[in-house]
């Protein structure tokens, strides 16, 4: 089954921002939240965790541009993305690349292209499988492809997930059986990743975003052998 997405749509022009959202709900996809700027997007992001995947047009007007806001989604959210603009330049598009978007859409484009576009996308994408857990008064239902990474901490776990962190009562051996993802795997004693969103990998430390996660020598050979 292909991934259907919670869209974040960053689009200045509002006329283009509502064509995207109707043509996205005709594919299927539910628009989460729209944004008219780098501040705004940011706002939205950290409000709706729900979001996983973006559409980023290039150009904002003033203040800072879409290859900016990929820049800090890359860096703090590991949420896919694909660029949206009317200038298909070398330089625009080079400037693009460097920040490896799922794909490039260039205006005007129609409801094929946008389709065409996401399906490139969602074969890439993986579906993993939902989690359903407690937290307070409320039922929590996660993607475990959006896990990012396990803390464990006396007898909590911290769940990362994008942009969101979750405190699950219980052990990291028991919720790694649970969440049974063969992308989750153990690198500390007190820390798994998913494979899916690593960066970056040195002799003792795994890189997430931000994060700098402990790898430990009992651990090492057996991350490696998945990780190739």
């Amino acid at each position: 089954m292909k991934t259907k997405f919670n869209v974040l749509v960053v689009e200045d022009e509002l006329l283009i921002a509502e064509m995207l959202k109707e043509m996205l709900a005709d594919l299927g996809h539910h628009v989460v939240a729209t944004a008219r700027s780098f501040t705004e997007a940011q706002q939205k992001i950290n409000l709706h965790s729900s979001i996983n995947f973006a559409i980023l047009d290039i150009n904002l007007g003033n203040g800072k541009t879409g290859i900016d806001l990929a820049c800090e989604i890359k860096t703090n959210h590991s949420i896919p993305f694909i660029f949206l603009t009317s200038y298909a330049d070398k330089k625009t598009i080079s400037q693009a690349i460097e920040h490896k978007p799922e794909a490039y859409l260039i205006k005007p484009f129609s409801l094929p292209d946008l389709m065409a576009t996401l399906e490139v996308v969602q074969s890439r994408t993986p579906t993993g499988k939902l989690f359903t857990f407690k937290s307070g008064y409320q039922t929590i239902k996660i993607n475990t492809s959006d896990i990012r990474w396990l803390k464990s901490e006396n007898v909590y776990v911290e769940l990362n997930t994008n942009g969101r962190t979750h405190l699950l009562r219980t052990s990291l051996e028991k919720l790694l059986e649970e969440l049974n993802d063969a992308n989750i795997i153990r690198v500390h004693r007190s820390f798994a990743v998913n494979l899916l969103h690593i960066e970056a990998v040195g002799s003792q430390q795994i890189t997430i975003g931000t994060e700098k996660i402990p790898l430990s020598r009992k651990f090492y050979d057996l991350f490696m052998d998945r990780y190739k």
